[in-house]
């Protein structure tokens, strides 16, 4: 196939796979929706609807009793107006002003320097002021700058400096800034007697220094907020009997409902505002969900696996928050019980560490809906979540999840005793109590994460880190047969995945993922080993003996040879397609050659002779197909010179980017590049050249002095140290 083809063939596979993941993101998100928009308003469909929020009253209603209650309505609007009341706080900063005259200072000295370039044209003066950060100024200003003589320019230097202190001991505020400004023309000095030119040139370098002085002090004014807020008492409503609660034909109002409700008037029922507020929620958080994995996560997109896994965890977390949260008459603290932070490790070993952070806001904000809209409740639950990520992102061994478990408890602890100051509920039992619960909601984090993840990891075949780690166990038994059968495979493949592991290492791709394929990629030679250079013995090559075909299809086996042992061994698919991948549909040209040279037309089809593929779908499947073939490259050759490993490495390389084995790989040029160096530089240790020591002298002495002597070559005998430290 011509390159146009291929990258015709390769812009059509990219549009179909781009339409898939399109319709399975589709798929997630309406169904996603649609389970929690159920899951969270399941409490809200409990009867019919007497009175909402803006429908119109058909009859008078009057208070069967007098009442005096806690109005949280009427409180609320007592300190939102006691909290507006307070303006904002800004604080003056001089060194702001400073600095800003020490830049205009400073420009005006580079474009004095630039005026006394005499050997760049004005031309490219004006250009590369142009081009200058910070500084805005029209072309015929720039022009007059440079073309004016000294005599006007230096006084507009000095001028200029003054203004802006003039202009930047002023207290500026952002907002005023565009109107200190237009205000700078005024600020002059009239009596120096500028010329129109002088005071342009002032009036539009001046603007570029003046910045706002006063920065918004958003700590003070939240505090005065604050304060001015707490200081509001709670605003209690008197309701006298008989007294009318809402009128016939009046619009029901927040109050009205909340009158209602204290009168126990309010009959339940299917509280449809606040199934729609369920509803946009859910609405708003899953296309948050959607537009962040395509836009950053696009791979999760392409097998429906990753999606149901993570759809499945985020419904049965929902569910379970449903069910347990509402729940805490028993113990008042069995809400902090609850593990919110066994979702977000869940996601962080099995499919992303930074999708679990926005999975722990995503579960943050649900869990804080469901606690009736409790802040302190969603800031527990994203803080412990986010914070549980960190431990078991690349975790490698379980004792991960019990820190990580610690860590999450500690944070939610912390994010609790945050919210019990300003009530004053801080006490020792408290303290003692949210402690507890804290541990607890910990412990059963890592307990359920710690017993989730092998389960789904391996129903919805997810290779996890844990999992590589024990699959790169030289006592698996695939890799102990390799050992035993085919020892030269075997060095082969630790020579592969050390390469692979190094250039992984330097493109950012998934290091133990490329070391792991290393060592299983040739797997399949373990079933006849003999027929593979490696392992024959020397001047011995058994396919001497075969046909061309034979050859070809024996050598071609053991890509399928592998991938069958390796599902007999239930290995993970990605380690499969390590296997599968790591020849693309490249040719095996030796026996193609042969077979052509043995045809009277000398034309062979090369289907036969071709690997079946598929090419390399991942950076690190790629790596290991190039670690492949620089390996045996270099171990064939007999040029182990730097230079000559180089060179090797650099033409496998364009051979499989020339080939298009590389165009579904996502390597960019520059990540070619690394691999290339990462390659050369192991492999230079690995078959570093002999060193040819010089020959040395062999004296006759006489007395004591050198008369006569020989240049010899080194032997054993003489040079006994040199020889045992080669």
């Amino acid at each position: 196939m011509t390159r146009r083809g291929r990258r015709i063939t390769q812009s059509w596979k990219r549009s179909l796979a781009e339409s898939k993941r399109a319709v399975r993101l589709s798929v997630f998100v309406l169904v996603l929706f649609a389970s929690l928009t159920g899951i969270l308003s399941y409490q809200f469909f409990v009867g019919g609807v007497v009175l909402e929020v803006g429908q119109v009253c058909r009859q008078d209603i009057r208070a069967p009793k007098s009442i005096t209650y806690e109005s949280k309505i009427l409180t609320a609007q007592a300190r939102d107006q006691a909290t507006a009341a307070v303006s904002d706080v800004y604080n003056y900063d001089r060194a702001i002003a400073d600095r800003q005259v020490a830049q205009a200072s400073a420009t005006c000295k580079r474009l004095t320097d630039l005026r006394q370039d005499d050997e760049l044209p004005v031309e490219q003066q004006l250009r590369l002021v142009e081009s200058w950060e910070n500084l805005t100024l029209a072309t015929s200003v720039i022009s007059d700058i440079l073309t004016v003589t000294d005599v006007t320019w230096y006084p507009a230097v000095t001028e200029t400096v003054r203004l802006t202190g003039a202009v930047m001991n002023q207290r500026i505020r952002p907002y005023s800034l565009s109107e200190v400004k237009s205000q700078i023309p005024q600020y002059v000095d009239k009596s120096a007697g500028f010329t129109v030119m002088q005071t342009r040139i002032i009036t539009s370098l001046v603007p570029n220094f003046i910045v706002p002085n006063e920065n918004f002090d958003p700590a003070t004014t939240a505090a005065a907020r604050r304060a001015a807020r707490d200081s509001v008492k709670p605003v209690y409503n008197t309701i006298e009997q008989g007294e009318i609660i809402v009128r016939d034909g009046e619009v029901v109002t927040d109050q009205v409902i909340e009158e209602l409700t204290a009168l126990d008037l309010l009959q339940t029922g299917v509280n449809w505002p606040q199934v729609g507020a369920a509803a946009l929620l859910v609405a708003l958080l899953v296309t948050m969900l959607a537009a962040y994995m395509a836009y950053f996560h696009p791979a999760l997109l392409d097998t429906n696996r990753h999606l149901v896994l993570l759809g499945l965890v985020l419904l049965v977390n929902a569910a379970a928050a449903e069910l347990a949260l509402p729940q805490h008459i028993v113990w008042a603290y069995i809400l902090y019980v609850f593990p919110f932070a066994a979702v977000p490790m869940l996601v962080a070993v099995l499919l992303d560490a930074q999708l679990a952070l926005f999975v722990s806001v995503f579960n943050g904000a649900l869990v804080g809906f469901i606690a009736n809209g409790s802040l302190e409740m969603a800031t527990l639950a994203a803080l412990g979540g986010a914070v549980a990520v960190l431990p078991v992102r690349q975790a490698r061994r379980l004792n991960r999840f019990v820190w990580a478990g610690l860590a999450a408890a500690g944070v939610s602890f912390a994010a609790t005793l945050v919210f019990r100051v300003p009530t004053r509920d801080y006490g020792l039992s408290t303290v003692l109590a949210l402690g507890l619960a804290s541990l607890v909601s910990g412990v059963l984090a890592a307990i359920l994460s710690m017993g989730s993840f092998y389960i789904l990891g391996s129903l919805f075949d997810i290779t996890t880190t844990l999992r590589l780690l024990e699959l790169a166990n030289a006592d698996q038994p695939l890799l102990k047969r390799l050992l035993l059968e085919a020892p030269g495979t075997y060095n082969h493949s630790l020579l592969v995945s050390n390469l692979a592991e190094r250039a992984a290492e330097q493109i950012g791709a998934d290091a133990l993922l490329a070391r792991v394929g290393g060592y299983y990629h040739d797997i399949g030679k373990v079933e006849r080993p003999y027929f593979f250079v490696e392992n024959q013995a020397p001047g011995q090559n058994v396919h001497d003996q075969l046909d061309s075909i034979t050859s070809a299809k024996i050598i071609i086996g053991h890509v399928i040879d592998g991938l069958d042992l390796a599902r007999r061994h239930r290995l993970p698919q990605r380690i499969q397609d390590f296997i599968g991948q790591h020849h693309g549909l490249s040719l095996v040209t030796y026996f193609y050659r042969q077979a052509c040279n043995a045809s009277p037309t000398g034309v062979v089809d090369a289907a036969p002779y071709r690997y079946p593929g598929p090419r390399p779908r991942s950076r690190e499947a790629a790596i290991v197909m190039l670690a492949d073939g620089a390996e045996s490259m270099v171990r064939a050759s007999q040029e182990h010179a730097p230079e000559d490993i180089d060179r090797l490495v650099n033409n496998i390389i364009n051979k499989r980017l020339t080939e298009g084995e590389l165009d579904e790989s996502d390597l960019t040029l520059r990540d070619l590049t690394r691999i290339r160096h990462a390659f050369v530089d192991v492999l230079q240790g690995m078959f570093h050249p002999r060193i040819e020591y010089p020959k040395l002298l062999r004296p006759t002495l006489t007395d004591g002095v050198i008369v006569e002597g020989e240049w010899v070559e080194s032997p054993h005998q003489i040079n006994q140290e040199i020889a045992t430290e080669e």
